[in-house]
């Protein structure tokens, strides 16, 4: 059943395009967005999902440069969660 979820859009998706495109306007935005795109993916048990959602996160947090400021991520245009 995971893998027939898995091919519908879901909300956990639209959460992920806006953190990757970059919409929001303070990091703490897609901070919130990537909670909820992981708690959305693990509420309706979507593993692949799950486990996109995971890997957008730890790329999200490589992407901050606290030598920058707390105002300044680094967007990077080609990586794992960009679908």
């Amino acid at each position: 059943m995971a893998n027939a979820v898995s091919t519908f859009p879901c909300m956990a998706d639209t959460y992920l395009h806006a953190t990757q495109k970059p919409l929001y306007t303070m990091e703490i935005e897609a901070v919130h967005w990537l909670k909820r795109a992981l708690s959305v993916a693990l509420s309706i048990r979507d593993m692949e999902r799950t486990k996109q959602v995971v890997t957008c996160v730890f790329e999200f947090f490589d992407q901050y440069d606290p030598q920058a400021g707390p105002t300044t991520v680094r967007v990077a245009r080609q990586n794992a969660c960009h679908t």
